[in-house]
């Protein structure tokens, strides 16, 4: 009689891959893991407002320093693409010593890391301000702010008699 068994030993050439359920349970754990990434990779649009918000606090007190230091007016022209900074260019005359400031070609910070154009971050729906926002060489004056909405959040970018720059949500 023969030692051998007919039967081959369990796991030997019974199990030759995954089985259906096992193949199911990691294409859920890989499918949960994706949406989880794709969650966290995509910006909470409220932030994205206020971060905007903050960067253009910080761009009006470098405006401001800006007109202290040089003399000339900045004004900030904004849509709901994105915004930028002028303020009247410098011209040299002939036989004049001193240059005079002409609002003719506008120096728009083209070559400036701080005040050059800029787009927004956030979705913009409304840029709202009341009347024109004229930076001037003045350290106390009427406060202002400019309304900042994507639709759904707004902020508020505000200038207190004081000169301070400072970002509230209503």
């Amino acid at each position: 009689m023969s030692t051998r068994s007919r039967n081959p030993p369990i796991g030997a050439a019974g199990e030759r891959g995954f089985s259906l359920i096992e193949i199911m349970v990691v294409l859920v754990i890989v499918g949960i893991a994706t949406a989880t990434v794709t969650f966290s990779i995509s910006p909470d649009e409220s932030k994205v407002l206020r971060r905007d918000a903050l960067r253009l606090a910080q761009l009006f007190d470098i405006a401001q320093t800006e007109v202290r230091t040089d003399g000339r007016a900045i004004v900030w022209q904004a849509d709901e693409k994105g915004y930028r900074f002028a303020r009247a260019s410098w011209i040299e005359r002939p036989n004049v010593v001193i240059p005079t400031a002409s609002t003719q070609v506008l120096d728009t910070f083209a070559r400036d890391n701080e005040l050059r154009p800029r787009q927004w971050e956030a979705r913009m729906r409304r840029v709202d301000a009341k009347g024109p926002i004229v930076l001037t060489d003045e350290w106390v004056g009427p406060p202002w702010e400019v309304r900042l909405s994507d639709g759904d959040h707004v902020v508020i970018v505000r200038r207190e008699a004081s000169g301070r720059f400072v970002v509230v949500s209503p």
